[in-house]
């Protein structure tokens, strides 16, 4: 797949063998990877069918230094963008930025490749908020990380996942004059990080207990 649009969605993913560590005293290795590979494939999915339904012109692609993530995204005609370092997501979403950009991008959307169970109205609004050339918009986590990001130019702010970051993002934008829009939307607040996590997920998805063999 080549460039088409001028928006671009980033979905980092990392190697599933190494994915969801946190869920360590809850799951094998074997476990957690087959998790890992089920929720990026679910949200790969639910983005595809947004942009179908929305009629939005983005291009989507994964940043990952796996070969297995690449191959899957290949498959669904996306955008791949190769990570060889050791991935840390501020970095590899600083790389992303730096992509898009020479790929004269005008603005960058990362959305996480763990949602656990992301709704296709929700996407769609998401998207579709009017972007100022200089804009940001965020959908904070429950534990007020950064899930949903949108920004223009690609290379607004420094990139600061990790805890509590959507306030060091929402300050960000703040520091280089731009006034940041928050939109909680519930099923992109929601990821799969810890055994809590795990289990409300199970609560609402209980046949995925049998597809990742837990």
């Amino acid at each position: 797949m080549s460039k088409k649009y001028n928006s671009l969605i980033v979905v980092p993913m990392k190697n599933p063998n190494n994915s969801k560590s946190r869920l360590s005293d809850t799951l094998t290795r074997e476990a957690r990877r087959r998790l890992a590979i089920l929720l990026f494939r679910n949200t790969i999915d639910v983005l595809i069918n947004s942009l179908k339904l929305s009629e939005k012109n983005f291009d989507i692609a994964v940043i990952t230094n796996s070969d297995q993530i690449s191959e899957i995204a290949k498959k669904k005609d996306i955008l791949v963008i190769k990570d060889d370092t050791d991935p840390v997501l501020s970095r590899s979403i600083t790389i992303a930025s730096n992509w898009a950009k020479f790929n004269s991008y005008e603005s960058m959307c990362v959305i996480p490749a763990d949602l656990a169970d992301p709704k296709i109205k929700d996407i769609i609004s998401f998207i579709s908020y009017p972007l100022p050339e200089r804009g940001l918009v965020i959908t904070p986590s429950i534990d007020l990380g950064t899930n949903a990001l949108h920004v223009s130019p690609v290379n607004l702010i420094k990139f600061q996942y990790g805890k509590k970051s959507s306030l060091k993002h929402i300050n960000s934008a703040k520091n280089v004059g731009v006034t940041p829009i928050m939109l909680p939307f519930d099923s992109l607040r929601f990821d799969v990080d810890t055994s809590s996590d795990l289990k409300e997920l199970l609560a609402i998805n209980p046949d995925l207990a049998e597809r990742v063999k837990i």
